[in-house]
Parts: structure tokens; C-alpha cells; sequence
């Protein structure tokens, strides 16, 4: 699995890092524009909340890419 993930240096960034490493995952550190790319499988993206709600609501995230590609989750 290439797993994708988007967020600013420091914690939150590190241990998703590590996290997908235990999954025995394909890490990537991306920006949001990166993630256009068909490049990885599933993506880990810090989002402030305001924005997070505005994507929950899309029916697809970008053009091309289906609701069944992503799925918001609120930590």
C-alpha cells in the first residue's frame, strides 16, 4: 500500500508517518496539491475542521476522483 500523507511538520505528521510504516505501508509526505497525483492508495490528511466539513459534503473530492476513493475521518 503507497499511503499518502499530507500535514505540516511536527507530531501530528511523525507518528501518521509511523503509523503507516507499522502498516507496513509505502510513507509519502505530500502537499495537498500532490495528492492529484495517482500516486497513492490511501491518504492521511490534516485538515482544520471548517474545510474538513466543506469536504465531507463533495461528491467527489477532485474531479475524477469518486467518493469511494476517500472518506473524511475527524480525529
Amino acid at each position: 500500500m503507497r499511503l499518502a500523507v499530507v500535514a505540516k511538520p511536527g507530531g501530528f505528521r511523525t507518528e501518521r508517518t509511523r503509523l503507516g510504516e507499522r502498516w507496513g505501508a509505502q510513507v509519502m509526505k505530500m502537499t495537498s496539491e500532490e495528492l492529484s497525483a495517482d500516486t497513492w492508495d490511501m491518504a492521511l490528511v490534516d485538515l482544520p475542521d471548517m474545510q474538513a466539513a466543506a469536504l465531507s459534503s463533495l461528491e467527489e473530492a477532485r474531479p475524477g476522483m469518486s467518493r469511494e476513493r476517500w472518506s473524511p475521518w475527524y480525529c
